[in-house]
């Protein structure tokens, strides 16, 4: 069950206890002040009353004892010299002289006087009030005094009354706390639990409060920090595939150069070395030797100018040298170069007398090059090369590549599982997707796996 915060339960009842205090001292003093008021103004009618008859007093006692009876109150009458002679409550003989209370003093200066204090005789408050008058000429005083044990009862009534009113306020008061208190705290396990999924987001998501303004504002503050951290989880997401990526094609450009640098390099190493430490080495096959190692110097060259191209077109400053390029005539440049390579091979050029394209010669002949050797590579026949106004075809009967390859295959380093040939790595279409992609063009790959596959440059 939710418990009421302590903190919260603490304030308020210090609180309330605070205000209870406050208002009960004002209470107390606004009755007691109310009440000697009214007190005096009935004391002084029953005085009045009282001095209308003192004419024919003959004794003094009996008149205080009948008065007392009929105004319930005590009855105190004292000469002009401040001796008692008479009292209703008290035996008059043995009080002592009255001339300087404040209530005979004010009366004998104004006719009537009041105060409020402890009797000295009966040992509790009382309020007085006393009258001035003359009997046969002679000074008296007649005094009427009331005690304050009704206020008291008073306020003690009202004592009760209001904390009855005051325990059912402080207890409705103390449930409607509970329940905000409840409120608030669902609201804070709400902020808590969205903090939490927070940390581990995927997507975006919102939260939302009308318990108040304040729960308002921050949940529409947390949304926002969910949407502004979705999005740079999303970015960091990318730059940390990228990453993985780039750091996957350091191994595999590692890999494939280690690999393939690594036969042309043993072959210079190993006949090399034979010429070097036989000196009686037949003329014909020491000739041999060195065109080996002088073909594995080629080898290694064109491997590190693919590499060298490679990364110049992913350059950011890499500029064509576009101009009229005569499509056949490149067609039968590259047919002869190719042939030197693959002498017994055949290649088949239709072409389009018309064929001429805005764009760099060197470059779209690497592409072209690239993927008619690809051709003689997969294929034992000849390679067809087709020469339109708008596109050019290369098509091979060779083995193919597989439905799941065709999307990989002009990636960088990327390489046809057990390929035959030497020479590769993995660079030739990825550096063909690339000069295809500056100047434009689009590259259209259709192969049937164990029939053939035909490479379109569409311009």
């Amino acid at each position: 069950m939710h418990k009421l915060p302590f903190v919260i339960v603490k304030r308020f009842l210090l609180l309330s206890l605070f205000v209870l205090s406050l208002f009960l001292a004002i209470s107390y003093f606004w009755i007691k002040d109310s009440y000697i008021k009214e007190a005096k103004k009935s004391l002084m009618d029953d005085v009045n009353l009282i001095s209308i008859n003192v004419e024919n007093i003959q004794d003094f006692q009996k008149f205080a004892d009948r008065i007392k009876q009929s105004i319930d109150a005590r009855v105190t009458i004292i000469d002009k010299d401040g001796r008692v002679l008479a009292d209703s409550d008290a035996d008059y003989t043995r009080m002592e002289n009255h001339l300087n209370r404040d209530e005979i003093l004010e009366a004998g200066l104004k006719g009537t006087g009041s105060s409020v204090r402890r009797s000295k005789t009966l040992n509790k408050d009382l309020i007085y009030v006393a009258k001035k008058i003359k009997l046969k000429e002679r000074v008296f005083y007649i005094r009427v005094a009331d005690d304050l044990d009704y206020i008291n009862e008073l306020f003690l009534s009202f004592l009760f009354k209001m904390s009855a009113i005051l325990v059912v306020f402080i207890s409705a008061f103390m449930f409607l706390v509970y329940k905000t208190s409840q409120d608030i705290s669902g609201e804070t396990k709400k902020i808590l639990r969205f903090l939490e999924d927070l940390k581990h987001q995927t997507k975006p998501f919102k939260i939302h409060s009308d318990f108040s303004k304040e729960f308002n504002d921050i949940t529409k503050l947390l949304s926002e920090v969910s949407f502004e951290l979705a999005d740079k989880n999303r970015k960091k997401a990318k730059y940390t595939a990228r990453l993985k990526l780039a750091n996957k094609q350091k191994d595999e450009i590692i890999s494939a150069i280690s690999h393939e640098f690594k036969n042309p390099i043993s072959v210079i190493k190993g006949y090399s070395q034979t010429i070097l430490e036989d000196e009686h080495i037949n003329e014909k096959i020491k000739l041999k030797f060195l065109q080996k190692v002088h073909d594995s110097a080629n080898r290694l060259t064109n491997m590190i100018d693919r590499l060298r191209l490679a990364v110049k077109l992913e350059g950011e400053n890499f500029v064509l040298d576009k101009n009229d390029v005569d499509l056949c005539k490149v067609a039968q440049i590259i047919k002869q170069d190719i042939l030197q390579t693959y002498p017994i091979r055949g290649i088949n050029i239709i072409c389009n007398e018309n064929a001429v394209v805005k764009a760099d010669e060197t470059l779209l002949m690497i592409a072209i090059k690239n993927l008619v050797e690809n051709g003689l590579k997969y294929s034992e026949d000849d390679v067809d090369l087709e020469i339109y106004h708008d596109k050019i075809v290369i098509k091979d009967r060779g083995i193919g590549i597989k439905e799941d390859e065709v999307e990989n295959i002009t990636q960088k380093f990327y390489r046809v599982s057990k390929n035959r040939w030497n020479n590769s790595l993995g660079l030739g279409l990825a550096i063909v997707a690339n000069i295809l992609k500056f100047h434009d063009f689009k590259l259209d790959i259709k192969s049937s796996y164990g029939e053939g596959s035909e490479f379109t440059i569409v311009f």
